[in-house]
């Protein structure tokens, strides 16, 4: 096969991997592009918590989707809240930007746990996903602004992201779970 040939073929694959992307992201819009009006309860009595979630909230779209959800988890034996900010980013690139820390307003550490990473090919650039939790103080949360809470997640390879909750998410959340 020749050179030009090649570069045809990895262009048209590039082009796929965009529809793709673009199927997978108008769906996900589509699916839940109005936030939720109530807080629903994932009771799952292998859990040891019960959680409450304020529903997604589709917060951009391509070429950068992301989605965040605020979660409480209530534990079972103690009742302690913890609170953590869900969220899923979908972009193309030519790497994956693995994002790896978060912080405040004021520059204090949140610990962020990666839930899933998806993605790549074989010739940039490519689609790819990445699901991570932000724990945040459920006090923080309380005294968050009327324009919501805000955080920064950083990557390791570049695509910094400031990732907003918005205030009536956290007030319908904290609402429900101090009724239980």
């Amino acid at each position: 096969m020749s050179v030009r040939a090649r570069r045809l073929v990895a262009l048209n694959l590039a082009a796929l991997n965009l529809a793709a992307l673009n199927v997978v992201a108008l769906l996900a819009v589509s699916a839940c592009a109005t936030p939720a009006v109530e807080v629903t309860l994932r009771d799952d009595n292998f859990r040891p918590y019960r959680e409450f979630t304020a529903g997604r909230v589709v917060v951009s779209s391509l070429p950068n989707f992301s989605a965040l959800e605020l979660v409480a988890r209530v534990d079972r034996q103690t009742a302690a809240i913890d609170t953590l900010v869900s969220v899923e980013v979908v972009y193309q690139d030519y790497h994956a930007r693995h994002y790896e820390s978060a912080r405040d307003a004021r520059a204090t550490p949140l610990v962020l746990e990666r839930v899933s990473h998806d993605g790549g090919c074989q010739h940039p650039p490519c689609a790819y996903g990445e699901r991570f939790t932000v724990a945040v103080p459920i006090t923080e949360l309380r005294n968050a602004p009327a324009g919501g809470y805000q955080l920064k997640v950083f990557a390791k390879d570049g695509g910094d992201m400031l990732v907003a909750v918005p205030r009536g998410d956290i007030d319908r959340l904290l609402a429900v779970v101090d009724k239980h």
